[in-house]
């Protein structure tokens, strides 16, 4: 008999748009994520514009707008959805080690302090997978 599957096992693949490249000085402006289980089927998605409380910065690189931005949800407002869909999981994406990680735990000691910070992440960064396979 196959051990049921944990709901929780399997890989998140999460984007974030900024405001800038700096994780302490800059906010998130968008958080996009795709829930994989662990045969790499689509279990499921989420994504949201997010109001920085500020300027959205690069437009021309993101192309989101203040305007668009007009009633999104604070970074606090959807870390708990946020963490519940994440927690468990491998969390895949491009640069993700330097650049993703780095703002989800800046927003998290935002909204709350240090302790919704998360640890202990397990990560593929596609970053290093595609420079590793290139050289």
């Amino acid at each position: 008999m196959d051990a049921p599957v944990d709901r929780r096992s399997g890989f998140a693949v999460i984007d974030l748009e900024t405001t800038g490249i700096s994780p302490d000085e800059e906010r998130i402006v968008e958080v996009a994520v795709v829930v994989l289980g662990p045969d790499g089927q689509e279990t499921g998605s989420f994504s949201t514009l997010v109001d920085p409380g500020c300027d959205p910065g690069p437009t021309f690189v993101h192309c989101i707008t203040p305007e668009m931005l007009a009633g999104a949800p604070s970074f606090a407002a959807i870390r708990p959805f946020l963490a519940d869909t994440l927690s468990g999981r491998v969390l895949v994406g491009h640069n993700v080690d330097n650049f993703d990680l780095a703002f989800l735990r800046a927003e998290c000691v935002r909204a709350g302090g240090t302790a919704l910070v998360p640890t202990d992440v397990a990560t593929v960064d596609t970053l290093c997978v595609a420079q590793s396979l290139l050289q």
